[in-house]
């Protein structure tokens, strides 16, 4: 993992990781690149930035991390960085005896992902009571935080502990990243977050931080020592204000035209419906209920009249497990 690639950012990708806020919460629609942009360099500058550590990756429940959400960050390690299987990382298994190792040890590793750099990342499942027990946390991400139960969340949170000493300077220590679309789910724990947000504070470190790669850039032509001086002064004042920032990142998928091309979109809006569109492709905030039977009640979806049930006759019941609702079709003879 010692290899310099580069991973071209569309704007809201590169302005998450500029930010480098502790608690980033990104609401972005589909096909925005959540695991390509977002989650996939966010974990692998967690490794750079705090080797040897353990980083939580969150997801709603095994099942739906290990098909729909793990494979498309493993992806991105392939693809995009050149990891290999076996070579620079090992799912669910004791890695090699010649690699470092985190500074907690671990003991189960069947829900962990081991990296050469001594990192190990638990998955964690909000579905499984206890699944952070035991862990020793510097860091969390997760994936489909519209899925997520806020109260599970704050059980998992408190195994984020450790290692302050080693890394207790840095934005990284103890952060949460979290992404997510908007459509069918419940956001609003997240867009909650828009409150805590400083947005002067948020542009001030942006373009503090376009100066100081300007520095890095200068110091790689000159090493010029004077110029390295600077750049140590002003990362660490940017970790000291980071540490205490929250950053709700929105976007869609318009960010990435360029890449999808016009089709995309044009078989979306004829595949979706309005509010699946709007939500999940424009990443609008969610307003109304697709298909909402109880919304829409009124005297012409029921009727109430006197004596209408026999006390003496049996019911006769049966479930009806619909998409949207599960009604509980009554009736007697």
């Amino acid at each position: 993992m010692d290899d310099i690639q580069d991973i071209p950012l569309n704007r809201p990708q590169a302005e998450l990781h500029a930010v480098n806020a502790n608690k980033t919460y990104a609401l972005w629609g589909r096909a925005t690149g959540k695991s390509n942009g977002g989650l996939g360099p966010r974990i692998v500058n967690l490794f750079d930035k705090m080797p040897r550590a353990q980083i939580g990756f969150v997801v709603p429940s095994y099942i739906m991390g290990e098909k729909n959400i793990l494979p498309n960050v493993i992806g991105f390690w392939q693809n995009q960085m050149g990891l290999v299987d076996g070579e620079n990382y090992v799912i669910g298994r004791r890695p090699p005896d010649d690699w470092p190792k985190p500074f907690i040890p671990i003991l189960d590793y069947k829900y962990v992902i081991s990296f050469d750099t001594g990192n190990a990342m638990p998955i964690l499942s909000l579905q499984v009571e206890g699944s952070a027990n035991g862990c020793n946390l510097q860091a969390l991400v997760g994936d489909e935080g519209k899925f997520f139960n806020e109260r599970k969340l704050k059980e998992i949170k408190r195994a984020v502990r450790g290692c302050n000493k080693e890394f207790g300077h840095l934005a990284e220590f103890q952060s949460e990243w979290y992404f997510s679309d908007k459509y069918e789910g419940d956001v609003e724990w997240m867009l909650k977050k828009r409150t805590l947000m400083n947005p002067k504070l948020i542009k001030a470190v942006i373009s503090m931080q376009i100066y100081v790669d300007n520095l890095q850039n200068k110091f790689a032509l000159t090493n010029d020592k004077t110029i390295l001086v600077e750049i140590i002064a002003k990362t660490k004042l940017l970790d000291k204000v980071r540490q205490n920032m929250v950053f709700v990142s929105e976007a869609n998928a318009e960010e990435n035209r360029m890449i999808l091309g016009d089709k995309f979109f044009t078989d979306q809006k004829e595949d979706s419906t309005r509010i699946e569109f709007n939500v999940a492709i424009n990443n609008e905030d969610p307003d109304e209920i697709e298909n909402s039977f109880y919304p829409a009640l009124d005297a012409h979806h029921y009727y109430n009249e006197p004596y209408d049930v026999d006390p003496n006759k049996a019911l006769i019941i049966a479930c009806d497990y619909q998409w949207r609702i599960s009604p509980v079709v009554t009736a007697q003879y």
